[in-house]
């Protein structure tokens, strides 16, 4: 974090940038990839940290007339580290009146710069569903109950959360990302755990639809005869920009011919960035 005083002091902008790297390995073959194998700067972080130093460079060359609060924020990606930074850093030390940052992103052309006022990125809760029962053999699998099958019951019958119980016009994902269960193939497994992510705009879609994922998983753990642990937690807050800066930005953006800019739509990727803006 970097504080860099202005000639006036009267106001305070904050830049906020993420700084993850993810364990993945780095294949573009390019000079500035990553040096350490199963490790990267993916998701666009190296970017985001380029222009970070850049517009600290300007600052520090070109003296604004406002307190400047460059952010450099770990733990993006998973915790949420903008909370614990905000919270016990920010907050007490430092009086920020607005607060930027940028998500790059392979779905636009390079060189277009986009935004909206309000609801930009959605917000996010991480899911976990764990059907479990005494194990057995796969030759006698009437000897006991088979969390497979609960977990492929649950799996299917939760998409019907967003087809059948969600405003077409409402914009949500679910999304299950793994499932583990079992040790042998001969074997009827003590357990199968999903684990997935629910993307959602508004908090009354968030509190219906978490409480629809509950009572699928308890319907099929009942219907098979399995027992079932659910935990549902809230990650990232929606990215809601304000009105009136997000308004003045792209007013100015738009009176420019030597930027690219458009309006974007919501999208369901989240970051945490959303929790400063709260």
């Amino acid at each position: 974090m970097v504080y860099i005083p202005g000639t006036e002091g009267k106001k305070a902008i904050g830049w906020r940038t993420d700084i993850d790297g993810l364990p993945t390995n780095e294949e573009a073959g390019l000079p500035f990839a990553s040096k350490h194998k199963g490790a990267m700067h993916a998701c666009g972080h190296d970017i985001h940290m380029t222009v970070a130093l850049g517009l600290l460079e300007y600052v520090l060359q070109n003296k604004q007339k406002n307190n400047i609060l460059i952010l450099f924020q770990p733990a993006e990606e998973g915790p949420g580290g903008e909370r614990e930074m905000y919270d016990n850093v920010i907050e007490p030390k430092y009086k920020v009146n607005e607060f930027y940052a940028l998500h790059d992103s392979p779905e636009w052309e390079p060189g277009i710069i986009t935004t909206k006022v309000g609801e930009l990125f959605a917000g996010i809760a991480a899911v976990k569903v764990d059907f479990i029962d005494t194990p057995g053999h796969g030759a006698m699998p009437h000897m006991t109950r088979d969390p497979l099958i609960a977990a492929a019951s649950f799996l299917l019958e939760v998409q019907t959360l967003i087809s059948r119980n969600l405003n077409p016009f409402d914009a949500e994902v679910l999304t299950f990302g793994t499932i583990n269960g079992g040790t042998a193939a001969n074997s009827v497994a003590k357990s199968c755990e999903l684990t997935g992510t629910l993307r959602i705009g508004s908090k009354e879609s968030l509190e219906f639809s978490k409480k629809r994922i509950l009572d699928i998983a308890q319907g099929v753990a009942k219907a098979i005869d399995v027992k079932v642990n659910v935990e549902i937690y809230d990650a990232y807050s929606p990215v809601i920009n304000s009105p009136e800066i997000t308004n003045k930005f792209m007013n100015w953006m738009k009176s420019r011919t030597d930027f690219k800019f458009q309006e974007a739509p919501i999208t369901m990727t989240s970051e945490d960035f959303g929790y400063i803006l709260k």
